[in-house]
This record gives C-alpha cells, structure tokens and sequence, in this order.
C-alpha cells in the first residue's frame, strides 16, 4: 500500500469511526430509560422497531441492566468531546447505580446448593444483572422464563451458571 492510499483509507477508516460514533450516541440516547421522567439506564435488548425493552434468552427478560449500562456508561465517559445530553445521561446512569448498589455482601460459591448471596462485612459494592423496569427490584430469571425476586428461588443450574451479580461498573460510578 503506497503511503497515498494510507492516508486515503486512514481518512475514510476516521470517517467511518465518526459515523459509527454517532449512530451509536443516537441509539444510547434514543433506548435510555426514563422512570418518572427521569432518566436511568439502559436494557440489555430492545425491539428493533419499536425500541421498548426485550426479552432475550428465556432468562433474560426485558429489564433494566446494571453490566450493559456500565458498558455504555464507560463508552460515554471516554468521549472527547460529549455534549450536554451526554454528561446529563451518565450523571443520571451514575446517581442509579449509587442508589441501588448492594454493599457488605458477596455473590459467592456457597455450599452444595451453589452460588449465593452472603453477607461479608466490606464486601462489595455489587449490583445486580437486571432490575425491574418499574421498581428498580432485582430480578432473576430461569429457564422456563419465570422470574423471581429472590435468587434463591430459581434453579442451581441458572444459579451457577449464570453472572447474576457483578463489580462491573463505569469506574463504580
């Protein structure tokens, strides 16, 4: 490739990266959730044509979510440039996450029963994978797509199997 044709695809690769920058500002602006006209976070899926929350596997249901919203969170963050509505969104991500993060537990391998959540003094902070789109309870899915309150209550193998809570935040907002 002569030095010519790399600056040409240098340029078209940045312009491209900006339109993609863009779309997905749009698609993060346009998805956040708003609870009492406030803005919150993000799901983890949304129909494609009518953009309301969806559901994915059978144990993800359409919810709120704490790992995909740290994600976008982050991405926000690491902006150059960002314009009001920007800062405005990752201040109300932030002011969630310090509402509902859980402190002096731990999402550990309990006994033969599988994992569990423990209380341990300094454990922390976690937040759940999804919380109700209304009241902003966590909750937990299983295979045959019931969903409980209590982690407890769905099966060992979704239990074990699955990351239903995380340190994953932007920077532990």
């Amino acid at each position: 490739m002569t030095q010519e044709n790399l600056h040409l695809w240098n340029q078209r690769h940045d312009q491209m990266r900006g339109l993609t920058s863009g779309a997905a500002l749009s698609a993060c602006s346009q998805r956040k959730l708003k609870w009492m006209a406030r803005p919150t976070v993000w799901c983890q899926q949304h129909d494609p044509l009518t953009l309301e929350p969806a559901s994915a596997r059978n144990y993800e249901m359409p919810s709120k979510c704490g790992a995909e919203s740290a994600v976008i969170m982050t991405f926000l963050m690491d902006l150059p440039n960002p314009d009001s509505r920007t800062v405005a969104a990752v201040h109300a991500a932030a002011d969630w996450f310090k509402k509902l993060k859980s402190v002096d537990v731990v999402w550990d391998m309990g006994s033969d029963d599988g994992r569990k959540l423990s209380p341990k003094p300094g454990g922390g902070p976690l937040w759940a994978r999804y919380y109700d789109l209304k009241t902003d309870r966590p909750i937990f899915g299983d295979r045959d797509k019931t969903i409980h309150d209590d982690v407890s209550e769905i099966s060992k193998e979704r239990r074990n199997g699955y990351s239903w809570f995380q340190r994953q935040t932007a920077k532990d907002a």
